[in-house]
């Protein structure tokens, strides 16, 4: 009876041992989840957090280019009008007697279209290859106004020199002196299409629709 009892004893408590053991060892497994699954949700929102942070730079960064584009923009613009209002004024036919010897007109418009072109070719980085290929024949198309009224100017000087000492004036010369109109008109025409074609492109690239 007593070898029975000790066996039974013995049984039973390695029945306990073994129970003991996997209650201990399926815990363990369950706190190592637990830890592990704490440790994946701590990741995630690192992850999420990161991500976030990142996503506002770039928010930021996206908006400030923007913003920088866009005052690229409308200084270019800007300076688009001025050269405009300039030629007009050199082309004019209202300049009274003494045009033929002022300069100052073309000079002026000389002078914008050079900031014109420094300032485009300072600020390329801003603009797609299209709109810089929209912006070149308005440089182009101002440039050669503007010489061809310092060239009606010059025939007029020429003019009214030969006018002076009762010379006869060549065709060659009353045929520039009377392109004065035509040039005037191109500002109505070729320019201003040239520039509502690229403030059309410049609302694309602001997001203008």
């Amino acid at each position: 009876m007593n070898i029975y009892y000790f066996l039974a004893s013995l049984a039973g408590a390695s029945t306990i041992i073994i129970w003991l053991g996997k209650f201990i060892i399926t815990k363990a497994v369950d706190v190592g989840i637990e830890t592990y699954k704490a440790e994946l949700v701590k990741d995630i929102e690192k992850h999420k957090s990161d991500l976030a942070r990142i996503t506002l730079e770039h928010q930021i960064k996206f908006s400030k280019l923007h913003e920088e584009r866009a005052e690229k923009i409308r200084l270019l613009y800007t300076k688009i009008i001025e050269v405009e209002k300039a030629l007009k004024y050199a082309t004019t036919l209202f300049q009274g007697s003494e045009f033929s010897t002022d300069d100052k007109r073309d000079n002026d418009a000389l002078n914008l279209i050079v900031s014109l072109m420094d300032m485009v070719d300072t600020e390329r980085i801003y603009f797609s290859d299209s709109t810089l290929k929209k912006i070149e024949p308005l440089i182009k198309e101002s440039s050669d106004i503007r010489n061809k009224m310092w060239n009606v100017r010059f025939n007029y000087k020429i003019y009214n020199e030969l006018v002076k000492t009762h010379q006869s004036v060549p065709k060659d010369i009353l045929d520039e002196m009377y392109k004065w109109k035509k040039i005037d008109e191109r500002i109505e025409t070729q320019f201003r299409v040239l520039k509502l074609e690229l403030a059309k492109d410049f609302r694309a690239l602001l997001g203008i629709s």
